[in-house]
């Protein structure tokens, strides 16, 4: 069983990963010292003392969090990179914002202001000569949603038929050959769908 190819993870990192998990990478798996990784935390911190900037992925606000605080910290303490400074503003500003009851508290009110996004709506240009517009198939008259609900619902159900004789053959005579040129109009222009069987013995 082979290990981990640090190679190309290095390379995977170096192209898609953010500054300061290059530095993590670097000081952990690589011969970086543990400066650039306690730099590329700094780099996240409020004049508050706080960390923000969505140093914790889920916090997309750039207010100082408590889960940005937990994750700084703990990274300049995973890079042996700790710094007294960063570790001292971080615990004042937890000591500002907490609970009247005590406790910490897992994110500020803050982040509901910087996480807000107005979603945004498609721009459907106005259909040319021809052309269906949103939501139709071409040459289907109903929108998207109905053929799709009437999808869902299912087939409907056929409704029971009466009975009914089926004409004999034509026979013989005029009126034989009158019936049998009606039929055969009829096939022609595809409206005949009860067209008599013929006795083609």
């Amino acid at each position: 069983m082979t290990g981990p190819d640090f190679e190309q993870a290095g390379q995977f990192v170096a192209a898609t990963a953010r500054v300061l998990d290059r530095r993590r990478f670097g000081r952990l798996f690589g011969p970086d010292g543990p400066g650039p990784v306690r730099d590329a935390v700094a780099a996240y911190r409020n004049p508050d003392g706080g960390f923000g900037h969505a140093l914790e992925p889920d916090g997309r606000c750039p207010g100082s969090q408590p889960l940005a605080i937990a994750l700084a910290l703990a990274t300049l303490d995973e890079a042996g990179a700790w710094d007294g400074e960063l570790a001292q503003g971080a615990l004042g500003w937890l000591e500002l914002h907490a609970p009247a009851a005590g406790g910490v508290v897992e994110a500020d009110p803050s982040i509901a202001r910087g996480q807000g996004v107005r979603p945004v709506r498609p721009a459907h240009p106005r259909p040319g000569p021809g052309h269906p517009g949103p939501g139709r198939a071409r040459g289907d008259p109903h929108p998207a949603g109905l053929r799709a609900a009437a999808h869902l619902a299912g087939p409907r159900p056929v409704p029971a038929r009466r009975h009914r004789r089926a004409p004999g053959p034509p026979g013989r005579g005029a009126a034989a050959r009158r019936r049998l040129d009606v039929q055969l109009a009829g096939l022609v222009s595809g409206r005949g769908r009860r067209l008599a069987r013929l006795d083609h013995g």
